[in-house]
């Protein structure tokens, strides 16, 4: 029976080599490491089509759930790849990736709208009289007591005293 990769691996191996095409591999020592690793950066699909495990019962079964689902977790994609499943781990470390590049995208855009209100406020802080500047920052609780002790105000009108 003819794999039906055949024509892939053909094109593969027609694009990445200069050596005569072997037959298509049946197992991973089939191909040298050199061939091994180029195909599974190069062609992560026909990596995975060529040498995964077809008995998923050997995979771990929280694994094959959450395959079966398509909703992976970071920790699946050494598992995926000891199985051969190339191709999902690659997407799935695709998709980590595309999240943490969202993320810095989010906490620089916070961070401008951030700097940007803290330059406005400087700049409207600026462009204050010195007595619109107390008004917006008026003395503490502490500090007017403070104030009035070393004073002598208490409170009392002179003819209390």
């Amino acid at each position: 029976m003819i794999n039906p990769h055949t024509a892939e691996f053909a094109a593969f191996w027609a694009k990445n080599f200069d050596t005569p095409c072997p037959p298509v591999p049946k197992k991973l020592d089939d191909l040298n490491i050199t061939a091994r690793e180029a195909m599974r950066m190069e062609n992560p699909v026909l990596f995975q089509n060529l040498f995964r495990q077809q008995d998923m019962n050997q995979m771990p079964a929280d694994v094959v759930g959450r395959m079966q689902n398509q909703t992976f977790w970071a920790s699946d994609i050494p598992i995926l790849r000891e199985f051969g499943y190339e191709h999902q781990a690659r997407e799935l470390e695709k998709q980590i990736e595309e999240g943490r590049r969202v993320i810095m995208e989010q906490k620089i855009e916070a961070s401008r709208q951030k700097t940007a209100a803290n330059e406005k406020r400087l700049k409207e802080w600026q462009n204050m009289s010195p007595m619109q500047r107390m008004l917006m920052n008026p003395p503490s609780p502490e500090a007017v007591q403070r104030c009035r002790e070393q004073w002598g105000i208490d409170g009392r009108a002179d003819w209390e005293r």
